[in-house]
């Protein structure tokens, strides 16, 4: 029959599509009501300069989210060429498109979520001020390390090099003494 679309497909494409296309409908709705969200809130959603909240807790289920919809669409695509392809070998590409894309997410969320942050604050603005450092800053500026810094009870991530003889050891309480470029600062 040719309105039996889904008699015709496999079971492992059965599968898939009912993982993708529920997920998919809910990043939709996700979509829609955090643009609701902030419409309501009077945030000019194109500018970029809006706050996500509780960021630390949306961007991993987010990840996740597209991580499933990527791979259960993969597999679902995959199944077409059965011929070639097992479907121990589909479930293994599905399992490695959903790692790299929760992966891949979650990067340019960090990055994203970064830079926000820090175009949000003028780095001239906190010369002067101490931190503790996140990563081990190594001696001469050799690479960068990364310090927090808190302002106004928001914890910053921000690249950080030191031109001392020895490392700058994590944990240790540090001072800002001028910028490198426009993204990483001077400690010592």
């Amino acid at each position: 029959m040719p309105g039996d679309w889904w008699g015709g497909m496999s079971v492992l494409q059965r599968i898939y599509g009912c993982i993708g296309i529920p997920i998919i409908l809910v990043l939709i709705v996700w979509l829609v009501l955090t643009i609701m969200r902030m419409i309501k809130q009077n945030k000019n959603i194109l500018s970029g300069n809006y706050d996500i909240e509780d960021r630390q807790y949306i961007w991993p289920i987010h990840c996740i989210l597209v991580g499933l919809a990527m791979s259960s669409w993969v597999g679902f695509f995959l199944c077409f060429a059965e011929d070639g392809i097992s479907y121990n070998i589909i479930i293994i590409i599905s399992i490695i498109t959903f790692v790299f894309f929760s992966f891949f997410m979650a990067f340019i969320a960090k990055i994203v979520s970064k830079r926000q942050k820090v175009f949000k604050t003028n780095l001239r603005d906190i010369v002067g001020m101490t931190c503790v450092i996140k990563k081990t800053i190594p001696e001469r500026a050799r690479y960068r390390g990364i310090i927090i810094l808190n302002i106004e009870s928001e914890k910053l991530e921000i690249d950080a090099v030191s031109y001392n003889n020895s490392p700058l050891k994590r944990g240790n309480t540090v001072k800002i003494i001028g910028l490198l470029d426009e993204n990483t600062v001077i400690v010592e």
